[in-house]
């Protein structure tokens, strides 16, 4: 982390449904590990959704789906382009 210019570490926060409750603590877990702080805050989809698409990229989401989408491209830019599906 020193080697990216966080000497003392990171903050982020983490933003899931409490379906993924397990999976949140073992994340925050592993990222301690490399020297970064997950505040964990479970909400409800809508809430998450909201984070997700809001374009403030200081947090990390449980989303809990996968793409059925077999160009990479294609799942690029859904995922990253802005106003993208």
């Amino acid at each position: 982390m020193a080697d990216a210019g966080y000497p003392d570490g990171l903050s982020a926060n983490f933003h899931a449904t409490s379906y993924y409750k397990e999976i949140s603590v073992v994340m925050r877990e592993n990222f301690k590990k490399i020297g970064v702080d997950l505040e964990i805050h479970f909400t409800d989809s809508t809430t998450r959704t909201a984070a997700e698409q809001s374009g403030d990229y200081s947090h990390f989401l449980a989303l809990g789906y996968g793409a059925n989408i077999i160009g990479p491209d294609d799942l690029f830019i859904g995922i990253f382009l802005p106003g993208g599906p």
